[in-house]
């Protein structure tokens, strides 16, 4: 081991190099400003940290160190570009291009004509974040194609029920105190929402039948009508006359229609199921990247808190990681049941993993003659 002094003589020069190599490759991609501007930076940033790592090694800095500068350093990279990307502003012609598709690709996951999905859309900013984890070379595709791979693959799901309702018309139409009253009624068809799965929430709207009040209107004017003539004594002359009459017409609306009682829940498990498929196949950290860069440019996200949250309401400050170490074939099974019985899926995944190891006992009967995957008593 050196002498103190000598050691801290090493950490500065480290810490001046990393500055020096983040300055430099930090310019180059504001000049350039594009993902590949990014990944060059990666890549050129790897090798002065190699160097570095050689020179470090060979006087006996921990290699923690090393590690941790190393990974802060690439972060601030992706974070630089995916914040400079996302808004837009001085970039080059062909990155202002790339921008503009993102935006396409965005406003494509919902219809932009419908004004109740438009919540639902998938930021631009999250797909630009999600991309800087993608190694869309690795899957032989352009940039372009890996940003409509994962604005497609995050596309909200849209389900709508059909209902019918009628508006209830009466008219009385009361002339010189005669009245008499008409009733119609006009159906119609309404076709709401009634289930959203989206990157980061779910919504469940519930219809139930509801009658308004009756909306009434009075119209008051007169209106003519043959009489019998009659003398000055009162009688009959057999001859007809016009005179005028008043008329009041009524007209009563009330509308058999239905009240929404929609449920919007945080929910990321479509943003994690589609994060952990192919062609993506994000770990863990992974998806916590993602998170990090897309709150940078000053997104609405949760996914952090969702994963180590609890159906129950109590909350989980446990260490347990989703998706760690679990067979995959039972993922469908976990988030179907979460689904239907809104407990998370990673409680099921545990209770499976306490009680048979994922399914891998010997007898999948217990002591007490519980049974199956989950050991139930019969």
């Amino acid at each position: 081991m050196y002498p103190e002094q000598e050691q801290n003589q090493v950490a500065e020069i480290a810490k001046q190099q990393a500055r020096k190599a983040l300055r430099k490759k930090g310019i180059a991609l504001l000049k350039k400003a594009g993902k590949a501007a990014a990944r060059a930076a990666v890549h050129a940033t790897a090798a002065v940290l190699k160097s570095l790592l050689g020179f470090l090694a060979s006087i006996g800095l921990p290699y923690i160190l090393i590690i941790v500068g190393s990974l802060l350093l690439l972060f601030m990279i992706y974070l630089g570009t995916t914040m400079l990307f996302s808004s837009g502003e001085g970039l080059s012609k062909d990155a202002k291009e790339l921008h503009s598709y993102v935006i396409e690709q965005s406003n494509q996951t919902v219809d932009m004509s419908k004004l109740e999905q438009i919540p639902y859309r998938v930021p631009p900013e999250l797909i630009i974040s999600a991309l800087q984890v993608y190694d869309s070379t690795k899957h032989g595709k352009s940039e372009k194609e890996a940003i409509k791979t994962m604005a497609q693959a995050l596309k909200p799901i849209f389900e709508y029920g059909e209902y019918e309702g009628s508006i209830e018309t009466e008219v009385e139409t009361c002339i010189d105190g005669k009245c008499t009253t008409e009733k119609s009624e006009d159906k119609f068809t309404i076709t709401p929402l009634v289930h959203v799965e989206a990157w980061d929430r779910v919504m469940t709207a519930n219809y139930t039948p509801h009658s308004t009040g009756w909306e009434i209107s009075v119209t008051q004017s007169t209106t003519t009508k043959e009489v019998p003539k009659k003398d000055a004594e009162g009688k009959p002359t057999g001859e007809m006359m016009t005179v005028e009459v008043p008329k009041v017409v009524t007209i009563k609306n009330r509308a058999h229609t239905f009240r929404a009682d929609e449920n919007e829940t945080m929910d990321y498990t479509y943003f994690d199921r589609v994060l952990s498929s192919p062609p993506f196949d994000y770990g863990p950290k992974d998806k916590l990247m993602v998170e990090a860069l897309y709150q940078a440019t000053g997104g609405d996200i949760s996914y952090s808190e969702w994963v180590t949250g609890s159906s129950f309401g109590g909350g989980f400050n446990g260490t347990v990681t989703p998706g760690a170490g679990i067979p995959p074939e039972y993922m469908q099974y976990y988030l179907a049941a979460e689904k239907i019985y809104k407990v998370d899926w990673y409680y099921l995944a545990a209770f499976h993993s306490v009680e048979t190891q994922f399914s891998t006992h010997p007898t999948m009967i217990s002591s007490v003659g519980a049974e199956g995957h989950l050991q139930v008593r019969p």
